[in-house]
């Protein structure tokens, strides 16, 4: 079996094919609980990773400029994207695009906008 046999008829060529499937069947038994680890530690860490930078946010209040009724709906949950304004935890008044849904934003009223801290204590959202 798996030409480990003396038979007189096996060329050596079968023999060298048998060592190199048993290589490969050892290899990948020895490899396969090893990369799995690897792998369960680097979805690990970069969760971990996430859930510290989503700690850092912050909500602030967000005003929407226009009518968000009038928008086709185009993200997740049927939200639309729309200019709003907000003053940031540090103090600057901030323009940029949010995600909203049609009836919380009718009529430019109020959101609230994820800031993010880096290292220096900046929000650069």
């Amino acid at each position: 079996m798996l030409g480990w046999d003396r038979n007189p008829l096996r060329r050596r060529i079968d023999r060298v094919e048998a060592a190199v499937v048993a290589g490969l069947i050892a290899a990948f038994l020895i490899s396969a609980p090893v990369l799995g680890a690897a792998a369960g530690h680097w979805s690990d860490s970069a969760g971990m990773r996430e859930q510290r930078a989503e700690m850092a946010w912050r909500l602030v209040p967000a005003t929407v400029h226009g009518n968000a009724q009038r928008q086709i709906p185009s993200g997740p949950a049927g939200t639309v994207w729309m200019m709003a304004r907000w003053t940031a935890p540090d103090g600057q008044a901030r323009r940029g695009w949010i995600s909203v849904t049609p009836g919380d934003a009718a009529g430019g009223s109020v959101r609230r906008v994820h800031c993010t801290n880096d290292r220096g204590g900046s929000a650069p959202c």
